[in-house]
């Protein structure tokens, strides 16, 4: 589950730093950080909740 969560930070730091540098990809950008959100959402949130 580590994995998982530090894979999707990762993700997430990555599309941070390229929004902050490129401004033309920042609506690409802004639909891959939902979707990096929703995956975590499904992968990681049902985990933690039965725990």
């Amino acid at each position: 589950m580590r994995a998982f969560i530090n894979a999707f930070k990762q993700e997430r730091e990555y599309l941070d730093m390229i929004s902050q540098s490129e401004a033309k990809y920042q609506q690409c950008v802004y639909q891959l950080y939902n979707e990096v959100l929703l995956a975590e959402s499904l992968v990681v949130g049902p985990n933690v909740f039965e725990e």
